[in-house]
């Protein structure tokens, strides 16, 4: 394909992508009590100063989110003259680029071909759609994601894009506590360039982690430490089963459930009426990534091998948790789009065809799907 026409493609899937973040937003956008409760305190910083120091509870009532989001949705509503709407809007911007990112990102670690298809997937994903009409905290968790993924794949090249992962890294964890999963990730990059990054860049990396804390550190000065060494202890505990006091274990499925929980999140990113189908689907995609990972002789800086920490490290981390849900599936939120791309980029002849045709149908029944289930 020509550019003019990379670019005319990559603009009617953004076309596509705002039409269902957008559709009928103002009759059908969810609007739940823990959104009015955030709203309240957002509108709360510039009608009365009163700026938090953190945001809502987490699954765990005594850790709490970062504020981070808050602060935005503060000024959005400011701007948008403390109509509800405003952070829906906000929040569906952000998706569209999400898309705009996912074919970027795409593009930069495969071929334009493949940010194309991942793009046009993730434009019609039917959670993703979701989760971009609803303004809560858990909604740019997808777009730093994508961001964050593409600085630790300039950072095989450039050392000193590690610096901006470690903010966005800081920043993922203000907005989801569950982001910790991405940890064990940044930190194989950066030990796999170690020989590269100067103790001076290594400390900037943690100082600027350091930086989005700095809320939650305050707080903790005269809240006793729950926000940081308490959220330490717990994570501890959660990978080294013991327990603490006021411990809920019905929170906790047991091992087969798990999986089971996954793949139902899974299936609703990517066929949602049926979860052995979307399974099945997912399962393809990810044997055929691994198959061609495997053949790739340079794994170091590839995209390849850092698609695969993205995947590895979040299941186990859901695995881990004991209660995976919808919302911590936002950091996978462009993965699977991703392997489908990769899929029909790699794929030849006959199957190529068949991939491209039911990639299509896909993406024409979750369309479907959204706009009947309003």
């Amino acid at each position: 394909m020509t550019k003019t026409k990379i670019k005319f493609v990559l603009f009617l899937i953004l076309c596509l992508a705002a039409f269902f973040r957008f559709y009928r937003l103002s009759e059908l956008m969810n609007f739940s009590g823990d959104v009015a409760r955030d709203y309240l305190t957002a509108r709360d910083i510039t009608l009365k100063g009163v700026i938090p120091l953190v945001g809502c509870p987490s699954s765990v009532p005594w850790l709490h989110q970062g504020a981070f989001f808050i602060y935005i949705l503060g000024i959005v509503l400011w701007v948008g003259k403390y109509n509800p709407l405003a952070g829906g809007y906000f929040v569906g911007l952000f998706g569209v680029l999400g898309v705009l990112g996912v074919f970027l990102l795409g593009r930069k670690l495969f071929s334009k071909e493949a940010g194309l298809w991942a793009a046009l997937f993730y434009a019609t994903s039917p959670l993703v759609v979701i989760f971009d009409r609803y303004p809560y905290h858990q909604s740019l968790i997808s777009i730093l994601t994508i961001v964050f993924i593409y600085s630790l794949y300039l950072g095989f090249n450039k050392t000193s894009h590690l610096i901006l992962s470690a903010f966005l890294f800081g920043l993922l964890m203000q907005l989801e506590l569950s982001n910790l999963v991405f940890l064990p990730v940044i930190s194989i990059v950066i030990w796999k360039e170690k020989d590269k990054i100067s103790l001076q860049k290594l400390g900037l990396c943690f100082f600027v982690f350091f930086t989005t804390w700095i809320p939650k550190i305050i707080y903790d000065f005269s809240n006793g430490w729950t926000q940081t060494f308490g959220f330490i202890a717990w994570t501890i505990h959660k990978i080294i089963p013991v327990s603490f006091p006021g411990d809920n274990p019905s929170v906790n499925l047991s091992f087969p459930q798990r999986f089971i929980e996954i793949f139902q999140q899974l299936a609703k990113m990517i066929y949602w009426p049926n979860t052995w189908i979307a399974s099945g689907i997912f399962l393809i995609l990810t044997l055929f990534f691994i198959i061609s990972v495997l053949r790739v002789k340079n794994k170091g800086g590839s995209g390849e091998f850092l698609i695969s920490l993205w995947l590895i490290f979040p299941f186990l981390g859901f695995i881990l948790h004991g209660s995976p849900s919808a919302a911590y599936m936002p950091v996978l939120f462009a993965a699977p789009p991703l392997l489908s791309g990769y899929f029909t980029w790699k794929t030849r002849g006959s199957i190529k065809i068949v991939s491209r045709l039911a990639f299509i149908l896909l993406v024409a029944f979750n369309g479907f799907f959204l706009l009947k289930n309003d």
